[in-house]
């Protein structure tokens, strides 16, 4: 995930530490660990980084279901976004919106300031398992694409809930003829990883069997895939 330039990034390691990297001449790479301070929990696992490209600002999402914003390497402010581990980190190209899927069953959608705009509640849906293992915002911003780990991979109407309390759920495939567009195969794996093209119609998944399809976004037809030989988990277009 970059910072300032390609060769900045952040880097959460064994035991979900996480750590800033930088070069520091001759091939070598200088790092150094990320400061909490009061904002955010040093024992609070990260499994997922989203980094603003040319911007000094780093996203993380913990085990516990924490939001944290870092600049540099200090931790500025965090929200308690979900109820379980944040298992996806997403920003639409604009960097304005901030997508975070959960084990919690949730998608939610936020504004770079990590205000709430929107969340979509799949135990509502008839998937296997509500469990978000990815999510991002299609190009156009009007729906999100939502996999799970039941291997199902939905298209969710992006429309605001009239008030706080209330879901989305019951939209989902009512504005948009989405439904589950991809039902689950037989011993198929977790849609591990989305991501979607900034400009043609298409969008690509990624699966713990290693299995990456590239699909039209209108047509929602595979048009091309590639086996690979380990499980994929992340993609970036």
């Amino acid at each position: 995930w970059t910072l300032q330039g390609p060769e900045n990034f952040a880097l959460a390691g064994a035991g979900g530490l996480l750590s800033f990297w930088s070069p520091s001449g001759d091939a070598a790479w200088t790092s150094r660990y990320a400061i909490h301070g009061a904002v955010a929990d040093r024992g609070d696992e990260v499994i997922s980084l989203c980094g603003f490209f040319g911007a000094n600002r780093v996203l993380s999402g913990s085990v516990r279901g924490v939001l944290p914003l870092w600049e540099g390497r200090n931790a500025r402010s965090s929200v308690k976004a979900h109820d379980g581990a944040i298992d996806s980190l997403s920003l639409e190209k604009s960097a304005k919106k901030l997508v975070t899927g959960s084990a919690d069953g949730f998608a939610k959608v936020w504004s770079h300031d990590l205000a709430l705009l929107l969340k979509v509640d799949l135990k509502a849906t008839s998937v296997r398992s509500p469990h978000v293992r990815s999510a991002c915002l299609r190009a156009d911003g009007a729906a999100l694409l939502v996999g799970t780990a039941s291997c199902e991979l939905l298209e969710v109407a992006a429309v605001a809930a009239e008030n706080e309390d209330e879901e989305v759920g019951g939209r989902i495939g009512d504005e948009l003829n989405g439904g589950v567009i991809v039902p689950a195969p037989s011993g198929g794996g977790a849609v591990a990883a989305l991501a979607v093209h900034p400009e043609s119609p298409e969008f690509v998944t990624a699966s713990d069997e290693g299995l990456v399809r590239v699909y039209d976004t209108v047509t929602k037809k595979a048009l091309r895939s590639l086996v690979l030989g380990a499980p994929c988990r992340a993609l970036v277009i």
